[in-house]
């Protein structure tokens, strides 16, 4: 364990592993509710609800999928997702996938509150992983990830980042930066917030996961409206975490401008352990991270807490045994802490 641990006075937990219409808004009022008419500053090009196309029935979905990937196991999907689950999920969600403009450039985003409730609601704002089109929000990681979050009475609102795969004729859909240009992408998801009549724009907080922890980071150094943050498996030091995986050093050169130049600066400005005393220091931070994550090292989120101990951001670090990257196997626990964290911090 890492001896900068010795002086915390942090919480730390191990956890014992023994356990489509279009128009030019977003349609995310809820019953009882009326837009005030007022336009938000981010321009909205189109919105429609998630559940269309494939994604209309059950059926249709797992048959797209099947038709997709020949090696689609319908019986293990089914254990994942049920029927049942969808069923619920498209009646009592209000999903919306909307495009909007950040900049000029046209960015994919999603909004997903309860329908049959009267908000405002909380807001979390979803800070998704991966780069380019890799690990993009999609159908699935909507019922992993942000489905629960909404179904537990929060607004729950999430871009998709620019250059993430998504093309249209006209429309200049940018390139991703791995957490340069792409943060506003993210932080204009806040403007949205305010002209929303069912999101407590008053009660704003952050989740990301991953590369979703860099952006979490990075928006944070940039505005004050973030009541609570909560990350998992972040990267915290890259320059140390390509020595763990050089092989990402091919992302970065991809996608990170002028990284050729002087990748040193490039990656530290990407690295919250270079910069954490820009962080609000008001704003707590739960820490999530799996003992045996092979793709950042847990020494990332022990340092990070060391690291907010002695700027004095109040945080809390979890760590579960055995846990790997995406912390599947601790799903329910994760699950548990992420909205505990929330309920507590924006009550």
């Amino acid at each position: 364990m890492n001896s900068r641990l010795g002086f915390l006075n942090l919480l730390f937990l191990v956890a014992i592993s023994t356990a489509c219409a279009t128009d030019n808004t977003i349609e995310i009022t809820g019953p009882g509710v009326e837009h005030s008419g007022e336009s938000p500053p981010v321009s909205i090009v189109e919105s429609r609800s998630c559940f269309t196309g494939a994604f209309e029935n059950y059926e249709s979905w797992l048959t797209r999928l099947a038709e997709s990937s020949a090696g689609f196991n319908r019986s293990k999907f089914e254990k994942r997702i049920s029927k049942k689950q969808f069923e619920s999920a498209k009646s009592e969600l209000n999903c919306q996938r909307f495009l909007y403009e950040v900049d000029g450039v046209t960015v994919v985003g999603y909004s997903v509150h309860p329908a049959a409730q009267i908000g405002p609601f909380p807001v979390v704002l979803y800070n998704r992983g991966g780069n380019g089109p890799h690990a993009r929000i999609n159908r699935a990681s909507l019922f992993n990830h942000i489905f629960p979050l909404a179904d537990s009475g929060y607004f729950v609102i999430a871009s998709q980042y620019r250059g993430s795969g998504f093309r249209r004729e006209g429309l200049d859909t940018g390139e991703d930066e791995f957490g340069g240009k792409d943060v506003d992408d993210v932080l204009a998801l806040i403007d949205l917030i305010d002209h929303s009549p069912v999101a407590d724009a008053s009660r704003i907080g952050m989740f990301g996961w991953s590369r979703g922890a860099i952006m979490s980071f990075l928006a944070a150094t940039r505005t004050d409206r973030l009541a609570a943050i909560v990350v998992g498996g972040a990267p915290t030091d890259i320059l140390r975490e390509l020595e763990v995986r050089p092989e990402m050093e091919r992302v970065f050169e991809a996608r990170i401008p002028n990284y050729s130049d002087d990748k040193v600066v490039s990656l530290e400005e990407r690295s919250v352990l270079y910069w954490a005393e820009k962080l609000p220091a008001s704003t707590p931070i739960l820490i999530l991270h799996g003992q045996s994550d092979s793709n950042v090292t847990v020494n990332s989120a022990l340092d990070l807490a060391a690291e907010l101990q002695l700027q004095g951001i109040p945080s809390r670090l979890v760590i579960y045994e055995n846990g790997t990257h995406a912390l599947l196997e601790y799903k329910r626990q994760v699950n548990a802490e992420v909205f505990n964290w929330f309920e507590e911090k924006l009550d």
